[in-house]
């Protein structure tokens, strides 16, 4: 620590004390005092003394808030960056997975069609429950990646609440259906 900032870490404590000497004599009622006065007298010098230190100090600490300031800023951009590079990254990983995912969708549907055995079907129906948990996650990081680069644009449009609850409701009937055969 510099000679500088020792005096003035000296300055400010003696600024401090005396502030607090003030206020007791206050307390006291001895603000007509002599002692009063002095403590008043040398907390106001050393006050202005402190003052007179620090002011050619200010311009040194503005520029190292203000570098601050713009490292942060540049930090946060790099950070925002990164954060971009990886979605688009996480992105392209998805397409690539959901392509081969909808190729062993497709085969599955037809080799249900040509399975005999129960057996046969119950690992089918293992692949393919799989394969659709796989799917799911894949769609909800590209759905996670479109929003976080502002690809999704939401619009307000009427709907039939029965109907969408109807569709909802066979769906759900239809995976407790294939769920059931798989573990029956």
């Amino acid at each position: 620590m510099s000679w500088y900032l020792v005096l003035l870490v000296v300055l400010f404590a003696l600024f401090v004390f005396l502030c607090g000497a003030g206020h007791l004599l206050r307390c006291m009622g001895a603000t007509h005092t002599m002692g009063y006065m002095i403590v008043n007298a040398i907390t106001a010098a050393i006050s202005m003394l402190t003052a007179l230190y620090l002011l050619p100090l200010i311009p040194t600490l503005m520029s190292r808030l203000d570098q601050n300031l713009q490292d942060l800023v540049k930090l946060n951009q790099e950070t925002e960056e990164s954060k971009r590079k990886l979605m688009t990254f996480m992105a392209f990983l998805c397409h690539e997975i959901r392509n081969p995912l909808f190729i062993i969708t497709s085969t599955i549907t037809f080799l249900e069609d040509c399975t005999d055995t129960k057996e046969e079907q119950k690992s089918l129906n293992l692949i393919k429950q799989s394969t659709d948990l796989m799917l799911r996650l894949v769609n909800d990081v590209l759905d996670i990646s479109r929003l976080e680069s502002g690809k999704v644009d939401l619009q307000r449009k009427d709907f039939d609440l029965r109907q969408t609850l109807e569709g909802a409701a066979t769906s759900a009937r239809a995976n407790l259906r294939n769920k059931n055969k798989a573990s029956g």
